[in-house]
């Protein structure tokens, strides 16, 4: 469940990553990419 909605789980669990010290920097860091990417996106939409 996402912001009040239910959402079907991925089939191959991709998108389900572990939390634990030893991967948390990469997955902060692929986020931060990912955040980026995205901000670009609706720049351009705007622009």
């Amino acid at each position: 469940m996402l912001d009040g909605e239910q959402y079907q789980k991925c089939r191959y669990m991709a998108f389900q990553l572990t939390l634990h010290e030893e991967n948390n920097p990469y997955i902060k860091q692929f986020l931060e990419k990912e955040f980026k990417v995205m901000q670009g996106f609706e720049a351009k939409a705007q622009g």
